[in-house]
């Protein structure tokens, strides 16, 4: 017969086997926001689509403007967002759990026009609904966007003296030919992490997704990338 101090370990295995939620017990998310021509957003969908399917939710993207994606998860249209930043949090309206850790962590920048003394009377571009973006230009002179897109084509087409972006899309699109001139980095405005969004009713489906984002280490990629 095993002693009482043998069994501890089986017991404990017992709590964490039973507090784990399987993939036939959970309620799927359906319907995820993702935003609008992101550079980056389709990179990050599509990693967790392969992850949701694994656990048996297939996942509907409903790619929208940064501020209907939030105005969408209040008013429960869609089940959560791809991916926000943590200050997005206070503009949420409605219960969420977030993924256990960062899917990854970026920089985020001012980026100004190599001619910057040509361009000088000429706006900073920003997009709407990026909470970042939004909060710095609060009482400056700015040219807003309702997508990322519309913002990079005002900048190739000299509309603008400068814009705000996360530095990983901008090194992306310049890469790939896609944003010229090559801009300059002005100013550094934040560094922080990026997380996953759902409705807190999807709490033991976000329990199973963090451990498989931790096990498979999903996005360091991007993270080196950021590096």
């Amino acid at each position: 017969m095993l002693k009482k101090w043998e069994l501890l370990p089986l017991i404990l295995l017992g709590v964490t086997l039973q507090s784990t939620p399987s993939s036939a017990e959970v309620a799927c998310p359906k319907n995820i926001a993702t935003i609008d021509q992101g550079v980056l957003s389709p990179v990050v969908a599509k990693i967790l689509q392969n992850l949701y399917l694994e656990i048996g939710c297939p996942m509907t993207l409903l790619a929208l403007p940064g501020r209907r994606g939030i105005a969408s998860f209040n008013s429960g249209s869609v089940d959560g967002e791809i991916m926000r930043l943590a200050k997005a949090e206070g503009a949420y309206e409605r219960e969420f759990v977030r993924s256990q850790k960062p899917l990854f962590s970026l920089t985020y920048s001012l980026w100004h026009h190599p001619n910057r003394k040509e361009k000088e009377r000429l706006k900073t571009g920003y997009t709407l609904g990026v909470v970042w973006q939004e909060d710095h230009m609060k009482d400056k002179r700015g040219e807003r966007f309702h997508n990322g897109a519309n913002l990079f084509k005002a900048y190739n087409a000299g509309r603008l003296s400068g814009f705000l972006s996360a530095d990983m899309s901008v090194r992306k699109l310049v890469s790939e030919g896609a944003l010229s001139p090559e801009p300059i980095k002005a100013q550094l405005i934040l560094s922080a992490p990026m997380y996953h969004y759902l409705a807190s009713e999807f709490a033991p489906f976000m329990t199973l997704l963090s451990a498989k984002i931790i096990e498979r280490k999903a996005f360091s990629h991007i993270s080196e990338m950021q590096n």
